[in-house]
């Protein structure tokens, strides 16, 4: 087959290349592992309901929303 038989992308339409791939970008985080204690003692904490969780915020995230 031949380049003219796939669709372009925008950037090849205006003559641009780009490294990124759209379809293959993905985000990646770091999770911080806690021992088993800790996971006991905050289910106990949330009544042992997993909703009532809390979630830590990534630090990245609240110091680029200031």
């Amino acid at each position: 087959m031949q380049d003219q038989d796939y669709p372009q992308t925008m950037g090849q339409q205006f003559g641009r290349r780009s490294w990124a791939e759209p379809w293959k970008i993905k985000m990646v985080e770091p999770l911080r592992i806690i021992s088993r204690a800790e996971r006991e003692a905050a289910l106990k904490a949330a009544g042992y309901n997993t909703f009532l969780l809390r979630s830590e915020p990534d630090s990245s995230l609240t110091s680029s929303t200031r």
